[in-house]
């Protein structure tokens, strides 16, 4: 139309899509409704129509799942997926995924603009524990900003272990001697970025830093993720296509 000449207000509560399904309803925060594109060109999907709910607390997805209210569940933590292993009515699906999880820290913020503190950060992470008591073996470390289902993926340069010595005689040549306090955001959307804060909190106060975790409900997050104004942040990427130069782009470009 001529007031929305991009279609930018359209789309707010419609999709121009070619696959097979389009959407039919929305309401933001409680549901999206999807029925079958007529003019898809593989013809008709199988169901006649799709119901995407959005349920904040994985918990409660759980629960709607065990009790048949919900066909998926999404983002279920590891403890989670662990609890229904035994639950011969339910599937679990496992493939290797391009989701990586990442602590990011703010190069703009003090005391993450020094090099030295976030090298002992990055010495300070449990990664053992994390995989152990938060992924339940479901989960390796991101050892390279390719992804490691992509082409030229090689782990060989990276250094980093859990070294909480080593940290600390970083922070010190930094000049921290004492440690520092700052803080890491979390959406309430992912219960096990609020686990993997717990986990890296706990590991820093060995090394006198204190990591205050500010959780926030996910609308909130997402709204000021990109501002870059979080001194650092629990969160996700995924390189939808398997290429070194798109890992890099996505990772890497400021």
């Amino acid at each position: 139309t001529e007031e929305d000449p991009y279609a930018v207000d359209w789309t707010n509560t419609h999709n121009a899509t070619f696959g097979p399904w389009q959407l039919e309803e929305l309401e933001p925060g409680v549901q999206a409704v999807f029925t079958p594109n007529p003019n898809y060109y593989r013809g008709q999907p199988y169901f006649s129509e799709v119901i995407w709910r959005e349920i904040p607390v994985s918990a409660n997805r759980m629960a709607l799942l065990q009790g048949g209210d919900v066909d998926v569940a999404l983002r279920l933590t590891g403890r989670e997926r662990a609890q229904l292993a035994g639950d011969d009515s339910l599937k679990i699906p496992r493939v290797q995924t391009n989701l990586t999880n990442q602590w990011r820290l703010n190069f703009n913020v003090e005391p993450f603009d020094n090099k030295l503190v976030r090298q002992a950060m990055a010495y300070s992470v449990p990664y053992d524990q994390i995989q152990e008591q938060v992924y339940f073996g479901l989960a390796e470390p991101m050892k390279s900003f390719y992804m490691p289902w992509a082409p030229g993926y090689n782990p060989d340069p990276w250094v980093y272990t859990e070294d909480l010595e080593k940290a600390q005689e970083l922070l010190e040549e930094a000049g921290y001697p004492d440690g520092f306090e700052q803080e890491v955001a979390v959406s309430g959307g992912w219960p096990e970025y609020e686990e993997l804060a717990v986990q890296i909190k706990s590991n820093l106060a060995k090394i006198g830093v204190t990591l205050n975790i500010d959780k926030m409900p996910e609308s909130k997050f997402n709204e000021n993720r990109y501002e870059r104004t979080f001194p650092s942040t629990i969160d996700y990427d995924q390189g939808q296509v398997p290429l070194g130069a798109y890992s890099y782009r996505l990772l890497l470009s400021a």
